[in-house]
C-alpha cells in the first residue's frame, strides 16, 4: 500500500522546516510528498528545495502562483502518482505515528474509503493555549461518528476523491467541509483516527483569529452548510472552558475569604 503525502503552501517560511521533518521522520514512511507553493514572497522555495534536492523519500515541489489552498490542494492530488492520499496543511506538524494510524484503518478493513484523523493546538503563549482550548474540537465532547475531518488530518482514495470532482474550488474557505458532506452522500465508508494527530498552532493574534473565523463563516454560508453536524464539534468548548475557568477562580476568591458561601 503506497501513499502520498499532500500539501498547500503560501508563505509558510517560518514553519515548513518543521512541516515536512515531521514528514520525514514518521514511524511509517510517505511514498512521496508533494507540495503545491501558490506563489511564496518568502525563502520557502529555497527551504524546499533543500529537501527536493535529497536523496530520501521523494518530495516534489510545485509553484503555481496566484492559485489558493483550494486549487493548490487539487493540484497537488492530481500530480499524486498513488492511489491513497493523505493531507496536511502548512502551519502544522504530524505526531511521529500521524501516518501510520492514519493508514491503519485502510489496511485493516479494504472497504474504508475516508479515515479522519484529528488535529490539537500547537500553542507558543497563554493566549494562543486559551485560543485553542476554546475553539479547537475536543474528543470528549465530540461524536466520532458524525466528525467532518479537517483538510490538515484526513487520508482517502484518490478514486473518491475523483468522483466528487475534487476540492470545490470556487470556495476559498469551507471547502474541506463541503468535501467530507458530498463524500458522505455518495456513501463512501468513514472511519475515525483519533491517534492520528496533527499539531497545528493557533493564530497568534485577535485580529488574525477574527479574520481566520469570519471567513470560515462566510466560507460556509457560500458553501450552503446548514447542517449543524459540521460545528458540533466546536461549540461545546466555550461552555466548558468557561465553565471550568469561572468555578476555579470563585475556589480562589473562597480560599481567600473575599467570597463566602
Amino acid at each position: 500500500m503506497k501513499v502520498s503525502v499532500i500539501c498547500t503552501l503560501k508563505n509558510e517560511e517560518s514553519s515548513v522546516r518543521n512541516l515536512i521533518e515531521s514528514l520525514l521522520s514518521q514511524s511509517r514512511k510517505p511514498n512521496e510528498i508533494v507540495i503545491v507553493d501558490g506563489g511564496s514572497t518568502d525563502h520557502i522555495i529555497e527551504n524546499v528545495n533543500s529537501y527536493v534536492r535529497r536523496d530520501v523519500t521523494p518530495v516534489t515541489l510545485i509553484v503555481r502562483e496566484g492559485v489558493n489552498i483550494v486549487e493548490g490542494r487539487n493540484i497537488a492530488i492530481r500530480n499524486a502518482r498513488y492511489n491513497y492520499i493523505a493531507s496536511i496543511d502548512g502551519g502544522c506538524r504530524a505526531d511521529k505515528h500521524w501516518l501510520q494510524n492514519l493508514l491503519k484503518p485502510f489496511e485493516e478493513d479494504p472497504s474504508t474509503d475516508v479515515v479522519a484523523g484529528f488535529f490539537l493546538p500547537d500553542p507558543r503563549s497563554k493566549y494562543e493555549e486559551v485560543v485553542g482550548e476554546l475553539l479547537y474540537p475536543k474528543l470528549e465532547r465530540m461524536s466520532v461518528e458524525r466528525f467532518l475531518p479537517s483538510g490538515r488530518s484526513i487520508a482517502f482514495k484518490k478514486k473518491c476523491w475523483r468522483e466528487v470532482s475534487g476540492y470545490p474550488e470556487w470556495l476559498y474557505t469551507g471547502e474541506d467541509t463541503l468535501f467530507d458532506l458530498k463524500l458522505r452522500e455518495r456513501g463512501y465508508n468513514f472511519t475515525f483516527a483519533k491517534d492520528a494527530i496533527v499539531y497545528w498552532r493557533p493564530r497568534d493574534s485577535l485580529y488574525g483569529l477574527f479574520k481566520q473565523y469570519f471567513l470560515y463563516a462566510r466560507g460556509g454560508v457560500e458553501a450552503g452548510i446548514t447542517s449543524m453536524v459540521a460545528f458540533e464539534a466546536y461549540g461545546k468548548n466555550v461552555i466548558g472552558y468557561l465553565l471550568f475557568y469561572s468555578s476555579r477562580y470563585y475556589l480562589s476568591l473562597i480560599k481567600e475569604k473575599k467570597f463566602y458561601i
